[in-house]
């Protein structure tokens, strides 16, 4: 499944996020090719909280990352985390054979919002998948 890297803007509080694509970081020979990616949250299942004083909040969801933050938010600079977000996908359904809707990770808000805009642009079939996927969640 290809998932598209978009900016963390797009994104509604509750939504489960990764990063899909490491952020770039111009370091000091940076005219002797120096840029080196930070790989940091690249796969990682996080709830985005939202953004506040520039920065992008998250919670972690494994035990491991909630220790070593001692329970607190993870906060990540928009001017190096802003793109290469997407919506979490869990690795173990990789290997099953149904296939899964596009929508089980997004949080109701951002499912009704999906739904509104697929009726604005005249989109019925997948206002109808959208409102199947609602419509399981009882919303």
């Amino acid at each position: 499944m290809k998932q598209e890297p978009k900016s963390i803007y797009e994104f509604n509080p509750g939504d489960i996020v990764t990063r899909i694509q490491p952020s770039v970081i111009v370091n000091q020979a940076m005219f002797m090719g120096g840029l080196s990616y930070d790989p940091c949250y690249v796969g990682e299942k996080l709830i985005f909280v939202g953004i506040a004083n520039g920065c992008a909040y998250f919670e972690p969801t494994d035990s491991f990352t909630y220790l070593l933050e001692k329970g607190r938010l993870i906060d990540l600079p928009l001017h190096k985390f802003e793109e290469g977000w997407a919506h979490y996908i869990d690795p173990t359904t990789l290997i099953n054979a149904k296939r899964r809707s596009k929508y089980e990770s997004m949080s109701d808000t951002t499912l009704v919002a999906k739904l509104d805009e697929a009726i604005d642009a005249e989109d019925y079939e997948e206002a109808s998948r959208i409102k199947h996927e609602i419509d399981k969640r009882d919303i």
